[in-house]
This record gives C-alpha cells, sequence and structure tokens, in this order.
C-alpha cells in the first residue's frame, strides 16, 4: 500500500510542480482609454493619434506580452490602418482589412470590437470577416505600404515587438482612413501588458520542484530496498 502511495506521489510531483508555477502567476495591467471619441480625417493619411501615458508605478518593468483592444466606428474596415508605437517600436495592428490582389478596397465591413493578441490560435485580422467585426485576432503586422498592402504581404510587425521594454511611458496609437467617402471614429481602446515572471522566483520553483522529485524518488528507492 505504501509502495503505491509512493509511486503516485512521484507521478504526480511533475502536476504539482507545474501547479506550483501556475500559481506564482504573472503580473498583468490594463489600461482603458475609454470615450477617446476622436473623429478620423475621411481619406487622409494623416490621420489621429491618441497617447496614453503608463505611469512610472507600473510593476511592468519587463513587458512579456502585450494585448490591444480597438472600438472603431466605420463605414468601411477595408480603409482603416492603425498602429501601435512605444519607445521607438511598432507593432501595425490594422493594414486594410481584406486587401487583396482581387479586391483592392478590402472589407466593407462596418465597424469593429476586436482584441489583438500575438499568441491566439485564430486567423490574423487581415483575413477576418463581420459586420462589425468582433473577437480576437492576430494582429495584422503587415509592415508595408497600405496602398501596395495585400494579403500576402509579409508579416514582421508583431506585438512581440514591445517584449523586454518597461511598460511605463507614452503608448501612441494612430490609426487613419485611408479611403475617401467614408466616416470612422477612434471611441476607444485599451492596452493589457503582462510582465515577465521575476526570476528569482521562477528559479525558486524550479529547485523547489527538482528538489522535490529528487527527495520522491529517493524515498521510493529506499522503501523497495
Amino acid at each position: 500500500m505504501m509502495e503505491m502511495k509512493l509511486k503516485h506521489l512521484v507521478k504526480l510531483w511533475p502536476v504539482i510542480f507545474f501547479t506550483v508555477l501556475k500559481a506564482q502567476g504573472a503580473v498583468m495591467e490594463q489600461y482603458d482609454f475609454n470615450n477617446v471619441n476622436q473623429a478620423i480625417p475621411d481619406g487622409n493619411a494623416s490621420g489621429v493619434s491618441y497617447t496614453g501615458t503608463v505611469p512610472g508605478s507600473s510593476a511592468i518593468t519587463e513587458i512579456g506580452s502585450v494585448q490591444v483592444t480597438l472600438n472603431i466606428s466605420s463605414d468601411g474596415n477595408g480603409s482603416l490602418y492603425a498602429y501601435l508605437e512605444h519607445d521607438g517600436r511598432i507593432a501595425v495592428l490594422l493594414n486594410r482589412i481584406g486587401r487583396t490582389a482581387t479586391d483592392l478596397v478590402g472589407s466593407d465591413g462596418q465597424g469593429l470590437v476586436i482584441t489583438l493578441n500575438d499568441s491566439v490560435a485564430y486567423t490574423d485580422v487581415h483575413q477576418a470577416t463581420g459586420s462589425p467585426l468582433t473577437g480576437t485576432f492576430q494582429p495584422d503586422a503587415r509592415l508595408v505600404d497600405p496602398s501596395q498592402v495585400l494579403d500576402t504581404s509579409p508579416r514582421s510587425a508583431f506585438l512581440s515587438a514591445f517584449q523586454t521594454q518597461s511598460g511605463t511611458g507614452d503608448w501612441t496609437l494612430f490609426v487613419a482612413n485611408l479611403e475617401s467617402g467614408s466616416t470612422s471614429t477612434l471611441n476607444s481602446w485599451s492596452l493589457q501588458m503582462v510582465a515577465v515572471p521575476e526570476p528569482a522566483i521562477s528559479s525558486l520553483c524550479v529547485a523547489l520542484g527538482l528538489l522535490g522529485l529528487a527527495a520522491g524518488k529517493r524515498i521510493l528507492h529506499r522503501h523497495n530496498a
């Protein structure tokens, strides 16, 4: 009976170990910029910019991941171009949704309330459909002239561009409506950041896990002997 319990404990230890790692959690902060209500100039590449400031008291000293939520009213989502900038790095969030070699106008969807995250398993937002467009998608990430961008354009400007940076300081969202004859408004947006776990905590959990596993095996070995 004792042998079965010991073997069961040894088998369970990886589960216990990873549960401990998960339990430590990661620091997450969210900043909501509500009631922005900025009109986006029609057919004008100058667009609009909205800067939100993360205070120096932020606990995000090293960014692990970033997620952005956009709420934009629009007569044509295929006209929209948007990027996020922080400390000289940018991530392209939208670049003419739906624009392809056979459809240079792009999506005729009206408005969007979406979350953009590099890690989601869904399609990237450039290929998303819906009116209004809702859901969670990967950012467009096509660092290409909006007048030339296609669904086949390379993707390189992901939100991962902000990894290892400090979260504090200015975050600037730029949005432009590049086709004439439509109206659009940046209603609100939000920024969510998750910090890289503290090395000391992670190392402690790893050490405890290895020690516990070794101890369990020694106990089981002595019992079998």
